[in-house]
C-alpha cells in the first residue's frame, strides 16, 4: 500500500482541478474517464480515446533513425574522399548501354567486403572507367560501405606527406586503408616516382592484398606500359592481378562532352 503522500501527489497528477471535458490538442477528439483502483482507493481520471501521443512517439523514433541514417550517409561520403561531381555519378542517371554498365551493376548489387574481387579497367582516356567505378561506389555507400575514392596520385601524396612529417613512418596511414570496404584507385600510372614513393607505392597495394581490401583500379594502356618497363614495379603489378581479378577492357573512344558520359 502506499503512502498517504504519494497517494496525494497522484491524485494531484490525476485528477484535473475542473471537471471540464479535457481535448486532446493533437486530434481535438475528447478525453474519456477511468476509474482505476489504486490500493483501497478509487481514482477518477480522464485518459486519451486517441492514439496520438503513441504516433507522435513513433514519429520522433523514426525522426531520430532517418537523422542518425542522414548523417552516417554524410560522414560516408565525407570520408571517400569523392568530390561532388563524381557523387553525382549513379546507376540511375547513366546510360546502362555503355559499355560494361551491366557487369558494373552486378558487381555493386552482388558486393561483399572480403569477398568480392576488385575489377582492372583498363582503355583509353575518357571511356568512362572512372564515371563506372563512381557509380558502384556511390552505391555501396548508399547501402552503409565506407568506400574510398581516389586518383592514385592524390593518395600517394597524402601519404607521401604524412611520411615526411612523421620521419618516414606510414603505418598509421596504412591502418586506415585497411579499414574501407571498397577502394578505388583511379588513373594509375601518371603518379611521379621517386625511390621514397615506389616504396609507399608497394607497400600500399602490398597492404590492400594482404588485408583483403576490395580493390579497384582504372588506367589507360600507355600508362601500364610506362609502369612495366620500372623495375620497381613489377611486384606492384602482380599484386594488382591477384587483387584486381576481374579485368574489363574498355574498346571505345572518349566520351567527355556527352550528358551521360
Amino acid at each position: 500500500m502506499g503512502s498517504i503522500n504519494e497517494v496525494k501527489d497522484i491524485l494531484q497528477d490525476a485528477i484535473p482541478v475542473s471537471e471540464k471535458m479535457k481535448i486532446c490538442e493533437h486530434c481535438g477528439k475528447p478525453y474519456v474517464w477511468f476509474d482505476k483502483k489504486l490500493t483501497h482507493i478509487n481514482i477518477h481520471v480522464q485518459v486519451p480515446a486517441c492514439n496520438c501521443l503513441e504516433v507522435i512517439e513513433k514519429r520522433k523514433r523514426h525522426q531520430a533513425i532517418e537523422t542518425a541514417k542522414k548523417e552516417k550517409l554524410e560522414k560516408l561520403f565525407e570520408n571517400s574522399m569523392m568530390t561532388p561531381f563524381f557523387q553525382e555519378k549513379t546507376f540511375k542517371n547513366l546510360d546502362g548501354t555503355k559499355e560494361h554498365f551491366s557487369d558494373c551493376f552486378r558487381f555493386a548489387k552482388e558486393f561483399h567486403p572480403k569477398i568480392s574481387k576488385g575489377i582492372r579497367m583498363i582503355g583509353k582516356k575518357g571511356t568512362g572507367k572512372t564515371t563506372l567505378l563512381a557509380a558502384v561506389s556511390n552505391e555501396l555507400i548508399a547501402q552503409g560501405y565506407s568506400c574510398l575514392f581516389t586518383t592514385y596520385s592524390a593518395l600517394l601524396d597524402k601519404f607521401s606527406k604524412y611520411s615526411y612529417d612523421n620521419a618516414g613512418e606510414i603505418a598509421p596511414l596504412l591502418s586506415w586503408l585497411t579499414r574501407f570496404d571498397f577502394v578505388v584507385l583511379d588513373d594509375i600510372g601518371r603518379e611521379s616516382y621517386t625511390g621514397k614513393r615506389n616504396e609507399i607505392a608497394f607497400r600500399i597495394i602490398d597492404t590492400l592484398l594482404n588485408y583483403k581490401v576490395c580493390t579497384c583500379i582504372t588506367a589507360n594502356p600507355e600508362m601500364i606500359q610506362k609502369l612495366q618497363k620500372m623495375p620497381e614495379w613489377a611486384a606492384i603489378l602482380d599484386r594488382l592481378k591477384d587483387i584486381c581479378k576481374l579485368h574489363l577492357q574498355f574498346t571505345g573512344e572518349s566520351m567527355r562532352g556527352e550528358t551521360n558520359a
